[in-house]
């Protein structure tokens, strides 16, 4: 199997910025976004904090990291990154990613093919959390899944805390649009030409190996 491309690392930061300060409704993304040196010495400080904490991968699993992301890795960023912004804790930040990374990244993938013409399809990531409520109820919150996003159509928002969508248990929800997250990334990293433009149908074609080979 070829080996997938690489944003070069000298990018990250800038990949960093645009998946974090892009509004939704912007017309256009900054391709050469400006940040100051303090700033980019802080979010290079957190780029590598996250690579400790195997985010998005440890050069155990992938030798090749150090010398840029790929796109897989460039989604699962983009989305850490936007959750660490909701002020969840790292910890459980790293866990939730860990936990799953396949949905994530077929998350950012689906928005991607759909584009902003069909974005009431995207699905938007909600994480029940509860720290208290682990402590005042410590059986409901364990049988909730915490670890466990759960997925809605941005169409079906209103149902966020409905039984059918599986979001009946109690505690609080941050809901997270990890989709447009990628489908800006990509935008910024094709107008760019920092990957082939054949990369999303290559990670198609690898999270649908991936899913036959877990059956």
């Amino acid at each position: 199997m070829t080996e997938p491309a690489r944003l070069a690392s000298a990018h990250l930061e800038d990949l960093a910025i645009v998946a974090i300060t892009t509004p939704p409704d912007a017309e256009t993304i900054a391709l050469y976004p400006e940040l100051g040196a303090s700033e980019r010495g802080k979010l290079r400080a957190r780029l590598k904090q996250l690579l400790r904490y195997g985010l998005p991968a440890t050069s155990k699993d992938d030798p090749g990291i150090r010398r840029g992301y790929t796109l897989r890795q460039c989604l699962v960023l983009s989305a850490t990154l936007c959750l660490i912004d909701t002020h969840l804790p790292l910890g459980l930040v790293v866990d939730l990613v860990k936990a799953n990374e396949r949905e994530i990244v077929r998350c950012g993938l689906d928005a991607i093919k759909r584009g902003a013409v069909d974005k009431e399809q995207d699905d938007l990531a909600v994480i029940v959390t509860g720290e208290l409520w682990a402590i005042l109820d410590a059986n409901a919150y364990s049988s909730s899944e915490p670890m466990r996003l759960r997925w809605i159509k941005r169409n079906a928002l209103t149902d966020a805390w409905a039984e059918a969508c599986d979001l009946e248990a109690r505690g609080q929800r941050v809901i997270v649009d990890l989709g447009f997250a990628a489908r800006t990334v990509w935008g910024w990293v094709a107008e760019r030409r920092l990957l082939p433009g054949d990369q999303v149908d290559l990670l198609y074609a690898a999270l649908s190996a991936e899913k036959e080979g877990l059956r």
